[in-house]
């Protein structure tokens, strides 16, 4: 439980912090903030911020566009009872990558957006976790498309584990010891 409780602080750290890098000056301006001046943010506008903040994760506004996603996340109903478990990127969280924090929100975006898609009706732990993962190796692969500097070697292995199909082996993995 104390890994939960750390993890929920670093993603809280994240949606008001920022990343350490500034965004593409070529990004796309379009973010949340034309979507709600302030207060809570639709079902509907919080997936499409999560989906966006998938594939353009540098974009101007994603900051934000995290902040009113978590926020969402934190507070629907929906989301209630959602485990978001930090062991399996524990690697990335303790390491100085400069979007660990942004990386981080994204597992829990992944995890929330396969809770919340049609085939999750009969979800359990493992397709959630495995969601959030595949959603973490989406996003940092765009980042490193954007910038080949941004490659980990952490990352890099996570993206190679699901490449082999590996990904349920290593939430077990990973389960198994504690």
């Amino acid at each position: 439980m104390h890994r939960v409780g750390l993890f929920i602080a670093a993603l809280l750290f994240a949606s008001c912090a920022g990343s350490k890098q500034t965004p593409r000056a070529d990004s796309n301006q379009k973010s949340s903030r034309t979507v709600v001046a302030s207060g809570m943010i639709s079902r509907d506008s919080a997936i499409a911020i999560m989906r966006r903040l998938e594939t353009d994760p540098l974009a101007a506004g994603a900051t934000m566009d995290r902040q009113y996603a978590f926020e969402w996340l934190a507070s629907s109903d929906e989301m209630k009872g959602i485990a978001i478990d930090g062991r399996y990127l524990q690697p990335l969280e303790e390491s100085d990558y400069p979007f660990a924090g942004e990386l981080l929100m994204q597992f829990a975006f992944g995890m929330a957006l396969h809770r919340l898609s049609a085939e999750s009706a009969a979800s359990d732990h493992a397709s959630d976790v495995e969601a959030g993962l595949r959603s973490v190796i989406a996003t940092y692969r765009n980042m490193v498309q954007l910038d080949v500097n941004l490659s980990d070697k952490f990352l890099d292995d996570l993206d190679e584990i699901r490449r082999l199909g590996r990904l349920r082996a290593y939430i077990e993995k990973v389960d198994e010891n504690g």
